[in-house]
């Protein structure tokens, strides 16, 4: 059995950012730089503006339908709860059919995702919220 190589995700600096491993500091503060009032300061705001710039970053819900068989006759509709209250986005995220296959319903609402599937098997929807 072949083993992919761990995940990873390539931020728009082009760092790699690993999902797997533990988060650890890029820099180590000494003493002496605590003891500095100036320098103590410099790093606290840096510390902040990258706070702040991860507070601000759009971070939308998202729920996974696992497995949903489904018939193919392009007629069934198939209920997608979200609870989101709005508009929202979706993709097959897995699927043994074909993908392609799926389209939305008139009777989506604010809360349920509603699809129809012209092809029969097994799919996982991912449904996300929009931000508004």
């Amino acid at each position: 059995m072949i083993r992919p190589p761990a995940a990873a995700i390539v931020d728009a600096n082009g760092k790699l950012r690993m999902l797997v491993d533990p988060a650890e500091p890029n820099v180590e503060v000494t003493e002496d730089q605590v003891r500095d009032v100036p320098t103590l300061a410099r790093m606290l705001a840096f510390v902040m503006r990258k706070l702040a710039l991860h507070e601000r970053r759009p971070c939308p819900r998202r729920i996974d339908h696992e497995d949903v068989v489904v018939n193919g006759d392009g007629v069934t509709e198939y209920l997608f709860p979200h609870g989101f209250g709005g508009r929202v986005r979706w993709w097959v995220v897995d699927a043994i059919t074909s993908a392609g296959a799926l389209s939305r319903s008139a009777s989506t609402t604010d809360e349920v995702l509603v699809l129809v599937s012209g092809a029969a098997g097994t799919v996982t929807v991912r449904v996300e919220e929009v931000g508004g």
